[in-house]
């Protein structure tokens, strides 16, 4: 039986403080590879972001890791804060 290919949801929300970019909020959405979160996550305890993962279920009942990364003023020119959200489902942790 051939692996099941998992993917995770990453959401971005970012303040922009004006400068290069207009002042105002930008979120997003989209579909990643479990790899790619991994390297997210990583990536922000790299640059000291505050980083808390949950454990949870989604609406069906289905468990998922939810990962939530804050980047505060001063991680990036012209933003005064970044978060992003990581939807990882379980089983693509505990798969093997």
């Amino acid at each position: 039986m051939p692996k099941q290919q998992y993917r995770a949801v990453l959401h971005t929300i970012t303040k922009f403080s004006g400068g290069g970019y207009p002042a105002g909020v930008a979120c997003g959405k989209r579909s990643i590879s479990i790899r790619d979160a991994r390297a997210g996550i990583n990536a922000a305890r790299k640059y000291k972001a505050d980083v808390q993962v949950h454990e949870t279920t989604d609406r069906d009942g289905t468990p998922l890791h939810v990962a939530y990364a804050h980047y505060g003023p001063g991680t990036w020119d012209n933003a005064a804060f970044s978060t992003e959200i990581y939807e990882i489902p379980t089983a693509a942790l505990t798969d093997l």
